[in-house]
């Protein structure tokens, strides 16, 4: 019997990362330096695969990502599972 995947999911952090074209080290590294939150790659691979983040480090990330052109707004963040849509399946070659 083949194995069901489990549906990856795309959360809005994640696309709007991607969109911006940073990395998970480059965007804790900005964060990091630009306030009181130290923020950790780890961390935010955490957050961007569903775990809440702080009101703080919500709204930091959504600063950041809006200053590099990728608009996200901090209940974005905060509530992911309520603006995800699944990843679309690629096409083979």
């Amino acid at each position: 019997m083949p194995r069901k995947h489990k549906q990856a999911t795309h959360t809005p952090l994640r696309t709007a990362r991607k969109k911006a074209g940073i990395t998970l080290s480059d965007l804790a590294d900005a964060i990091t330096r630009k306030g009181k939150i130290r923020v950790t790659q780890g961390w935010l691979s955490r957050v961007e695969r569903g775990y809440p983040p702080s009101l703080e480090l919500a709204a930091a990330l959504s600063a950041e990502l809006r200053k590099r052109g990728a608009a996200i707004a901090e209940v974005e963040i905060l509530y992911p599972e309520r603006f995800m849509r699944p990843e679309q399946p690629r096409q083979a070659a």
